[in-house]
């Protein structure tokens, strides 16, 4: 499992991994945009909130849980078949990849 967002999500990422059952990668902040596109067309499933990432898995065929807060799925969710939403009143800045 790798987890990606931006250099502002570092320490929320770190704090997720710690509390996974099982290892994950710390990939916040590390990766560019090419390099955040090759890792997505490797996965298998990208759990987000409204972001550029999962728009990029999407276009990539990769299956996308997307989570909504405050914008609404209906305008800017995921395009395409196999993928699905959730919405909560939250605010949340990374992704997770498995």
């Amino acid at each position: 499992m790798f987890l990606i967002g931006g250099g502002d999500n570092v320490a929320a990422c770190d704090e997720i991994a710690r509390s996974l059952e099982r290892p994950a990668t710390n990939c916040a902040g590390k990766l560019t945009l090419v390099q955040t596109g090759s890792l997505l067309a490797e996965t298998q499933l990208l759990i987000a909130n409204d972001s550029g990432r999962f728009h990029m898995a999407a276009a990539l065929g990769v299956p996308v849980l997307a989570v909504f807060g405050p914008t609404s799925p209906s305008r800017t969710g995921p395009y395409g078949v196999g993928h699905k939403v959730m919405t909560a009143p939250i605010a949340m800045s990374l992704s997770a990849v498995f």
